[in-house]
């Protein structure tokens, strides 16, 4: 049995560590039974967090300039309600085949709406369906949010302010899990000694867990991370300051461009992101290898999003409904 397994994904837990973070589960108890083995078997990591408490603990930090500008439009005295859901999954088998979809027909169940457009995270029912974005994410979640660049995995951020949250929570982790593998570096004990002292620290504190990790793709497979209420808290017009013409933008260009979005409470300004990574512009031919590579984290990104729809459908309602799973992607690559 693999140590990354999350045996018990379906259990309500809250519990403290010793890094005094609640940490909140989930109860999956109404889902289908196929549906909790899946989500078992694929669902390698799964951590529910208070969002006030993380946005405090770990703010965001931008370095530049213009995103220090963008954040001070912002009302300093905001207080975030909820929690936010981060999970990591393994590579899932694509399957040999595919149920036929005909994109013209009503009673299928995959609809595809194709539209001429940017992300808009345009209001819905939350009681009919559950939305996603994809995040075309370097292989390293988040890693440049705080940067002078604005492409679209740092205008996500920067609307999203709790998603630098996340990568700052990620960078403690990655910060404890070298301090820890120091200590071992000259040390006489066994790699069995070694492997029972880490998992007794996991136990303690959880951002020491392998599976908390920044990594969309490990060895060559995708990971694909999912994050669940994420608050949207302004909408920034690019027309003019995407890209690299972002950091070269006056102050009053910058403050055109942002929208301040009301705070509401239901989950229409809660976004629900997909990263996965893509491969990188003016990669060259692709051979077999990479089109088995895109569809495999294709499939993986958006199934898990599937899952984690069902997931959130039972623990909302408490009984066998399901919510619509919508996902909203782009041009491979952009967002």
């Amino acid at each position: 049995k693999k140590e990354s397994k999350n045996t018990k994904s379906w259990l309500i837990l809250i519990m403290s560590n010793n890094n005094n973070s609640k940490e909140i589960s989930e109860s999956l108890d109404f889902l289908n039974i196929n549906v909790k083995n899946e989500i078992d078997e694929h669902q390698q990591y799964y951590i529910g967090l208070d969002c006030k408490e993380l946005s405090e603990k770990y703010p965001p930090y931008f370095s530049n300039e213009n995103k220090l500008h963008v954040m001070s439009l912002l009302d300093e005295n905001y207080e975030y309600e909820g929690n936010i859901v981060f999970t990591r999954w393994e590579t899932l088998l694509v399957p040999v085949i595919f149920k036929s979809v005909n994109i013209d027909d009503n009673e299928s169940k995959t609809v595809i709406d194709m539209k001429e457009d940017v992300f808009q995270y345009e209001d819905y029912n939350t009681d009919e369906e559950y939305q996603w974005h994809v995040n075309f994410a370097h292989s390293k979640l988040f890693v440049a949010y705080h940067g002078k660049l604005l492409a679209q995995d740092e205008l996500q951020v920067l609307e999203h302010p709790i998603l630098g949250s996340i990568r700052e929570k990620l960078n403690s982790s990655i910060e404890k899990k070298r301090g820890l593998l120091q200590k071992f570096m000259f040390s006489t004990i066994s790699e069995e000694e070694i492997e029972e002292i880490y998992i007794q620290e996991q136990l303690k504190d959880s951002e020491l867990n392998r599976n908390f990790s920044e990594y969309t793709v490990e060895e060559g497979n995708a990971n694909p991370i999912l994050i669940e209420g994420a608050e949207r808290r302004l909408k920034l017009d690019t027309k003019e300051i995407y890209g690299n013409k972002f950091s070269l933008a006056d102050k009053e260009t910058i403050t055109d461009a942002v929208e301040v979005l009301d705070k509401k409470s239901d989950l229409q300004l809660r976004s629900n992101i997909i990263a996965i990574e893509a491969l990188r512009q003016n990669y060259g031919v692709y051979k077999v290898i990479h089109i088995q590579m895109l569809l495999a984290t294709a499939y993986s990104g958006f199934r898990a999003a599937y899952l984690r729809t069902k997931a959130y459908s039972a623990n909302k309602y408490k009984d066998d409904r399901s919510l619509k799973c919508r996902v909203n992607t782009g041009l491979w690559g952009c967002g």
